[in-house]
């Protein structure tokens, strides 16, 4: 048990880690693109602002997906989830939990198939920089992982609600 709860940490640590790498990101696309606007005005663009900020809005959503999941903080139907009991409410959140974990595998699975087989192939991406494609789609099978994890984690939290209501 030790060792689960020493996972957890090293988990929830990895979750906040990556948490924090999205807002690096999302203010280093914020300012780029602030600066791009600016330089454009000056005759001096700056090409690789739009370009570089598209990719970061990728990894922005991969990379926090998970930590806001584990805070509950995704959307959805409050309205109708409070008015179920609270074993009914275990079993809606668990029956979600498990259709993430059966989604994320595929996204996991699919990505890593793909993100390999761009990387196998040497794919460019098309646009003013040109940098290798499998970098940028590496995000989308790790980030599909911590989303993954977090919903098995979940789902065993609500299954433990659901059976604890049951007795």
């Amino acid at each position: 048990m030790k060792a689960l709860t020493r996972l957890n940490r090293v988990f929830d640590g990895i979750l906040v880690a990556s948490a924090f790498f999205s807002c690096f990101l999302l203010t280093f696309a914020l300012l780029s693109v602030n600066a791009e606007i600016l330089m454009r005005y000056l005759g001096r663009p700056i090409i690789w602002a739009t370009e570089v900020s598209e990719y970061i809005l990728l990894y922005i959503g991969f990379l926090a997906a998970a930590w806001v999941l584990k805070r509950e903080g995704h959307v959805k139907m409050d309205l109708v989830i409070k008015r179920l009991k609270p074993g009914a409410q275990a079993m809606f959140n668990l029956i979600i939990s498990v259709v993430g974990v059966i989604t994320f595998a595929f996204v996991v699975w699919y990505g890593t198939k793909v993100t390999w087989d761009y990387c196998q192939r040497g794919m460019y991406t098309s646009g003013a920089m040109t940098p290798p494609e499998w970098p940028i789609l590496l995000v989308i099978p790790l980030g599909g992982l911590l989303l993954l994890i977090q919903f098995v984690i979940r789902a065993w939290g609500y299954l433990g609600q659901w059976r604890g209501r049951q007795v």
